[in-house]
């Protein structure tokens, strides 16, 4: 009944019955009262229709982390985050941009600690590296997505500038950190696409960005939401001067729709190494029928965190012949061949970070022989190996192979 009288108020739910017979006043009552009642119930239909649309939009405007549910005894949201309940959303207005500070003063040499980025952070950010505003109505809800292999000190001074950023953009968000778990060559793109489902599992999303950990944005009036279009968020980098065009229209930090994205069919998983996946996925939107948004560079400025390439992100080999296939690939390599597996994921106030296995060939175990003689097993974990210095010796070894993944022939035209 309670539902029934937020929907109705005090009306009285009757029913009128009557008989076949036609030309008594019992009939004429009859008609009128059942017009009355068709009347009121066409009235009131409006208004639960109304009331149900306004609680399904406060829903999606609820992250599923914070475990939010709707009380229409209380007229509030319970949320599991400390603090004062929520208003309903139904009763709030949209999020405007009075907060923003435009440029902002970035120092990308410096590395805090977690203590300090949380310190930086509001109060009211919730587990997981998600949060949403509780005074307004975000525009999108979105996953940041950020690539990451052995970059510590990078993801610190990134989520040091880019929490409070996106608090004052008013945005519905969380942040995922997308760590491949083998000690191989990186291929960004395929942790991006796993990364990409991951977060499909995880909740439902307006927008995903995809960001390079070594960028870091000097303009907070450049909005992390998606369009019409894809988006290119980071058309400036002080590396190149602020030029526009700097071999790339769709690298660094990028925004899409999870429709678009499918349509695409996301990133190719051929590129192992650094350079070419964001030629590749311009390839791909353009191919899709789509076109790519830049934002406008005088706020679309970023500062690149000054570091090396270790061999796991030497420059990739093939990138000539890759692009000689991209027509033949972009339908059958991407999200539609994906392979992966989630090892396992780690939660704190900053961020979600996934640990992602995408080997196609994993080494179980390694033997040495010294002299023809065993001399060593050597039980394969990533991170863990350990080094010994033998000379004058014949070496020779052995290595038992699991779970071999065929890999996509490359289809020259």
């Amino acid at each position: 009944m309670t539902i029934f009288r937020k929907l109705f108020g005090r009306t009285r739910i009757f029913s009128v019955r009557c008989k076949r017979k036609v030309g008594t006043n019992r009939s004429k009552k009859c008609l009128v009262s059942i017009t009355v009642m068709l009347f009121i119930v066409f009235v009131y239909q409006q208004r639960a229709q109304r009331f149900v649309h306004q609680v399904k939009s406060s829903a999606l405007l609820s992250l599923n982390t914070t475990q939010s549910t709707f009380n229409l005894r209380s007229n509030t949201i319970v949320s599991n985050a400390e603090g004062p309940p929520i208003q309903p959303t139904l009763d709030l207005k949209n999020c405007s941009n009075n907060e923003l500070v435009g440029p902002m003063a970035i120092n990308p040499n410096i590395t805090p600690n977690f203590d300090e980025v949380e310190n930086a952070s509001s109060i009211h950010l919730l587990k997981n590296g998600c949060y949403t505003p509780t005074t307004c109505i975000p525009r999108q809800k979105v996953a940041v997505i950020i690539p990451f292999k052995e970059r510590d000190a990078h993801l610190k001074t990134l989520l040091f500038y880019l929490h409070p950023m996106l608090q004052r953009q008013k945005i519905s968000y969380c942040i995922f950190v997308a760590e491949q778990f083998d000690d191989g060559q990186f291929n960004k793109a395929m942790i991006m696409n796993a990364a990409f489902e991951e977060a499909m599992k995880h909740d439902w999303f307006d927008c995903i960005i995809f960001h390079d950990v070594d960028m870091i944005p000097e303009d907070d009036r450049n909005l992390y939401v998606c369009g019409e279009q894809p988006r290119h968020i980071s058309p400036a980098i002080d590396k190149f001067d602020y030029k526009s065009h700097y071999g790339t229209e769709f690298g660094g930090v990028t925004g899409i729709t999870p429709a678009q994205y499918r349509k695409a069919n996301g990133h190719s998983n051929q590129f192992w190494g650094w350079g070419g996946e964001d030629n590749d996925m311009e390839f791909r939107i353009f191919n899709s029928g789509m076109k790519i948004i830049p934002s406008p560079s005088k706020i679309g400025r970023y500062k690149m965190i000054v570091h090396t390439h270790p061999w796991k992100f030497s420059a990739n080999k093939f990138p000539t012949r890759l692009n000689k296939t991209r027509v033949a690939r972009a339908k059958t390599d991407g999200l539609s061949d994906l392979q992966y597996r989630l090892v396992g994921s780690e939660s704190n106030p900053l961020y979600t970070k996934w640990f992602i296995d995408i080997r196609k060939i994993e080494v179980k175990r390694i033997t040495l022989y010294i002299d023809d003689k065993p001399a060593m097993d050597i039980d394969i974990e990533p991170g863990k190996c350990r080094w010994e210095r033998v000379e004058g010796k014949y070496l020779d070894f052995s290595i038992e192979l699991t779970n071999i993944k065929e890999a996509a022939p490359l289809v020259e035209r």
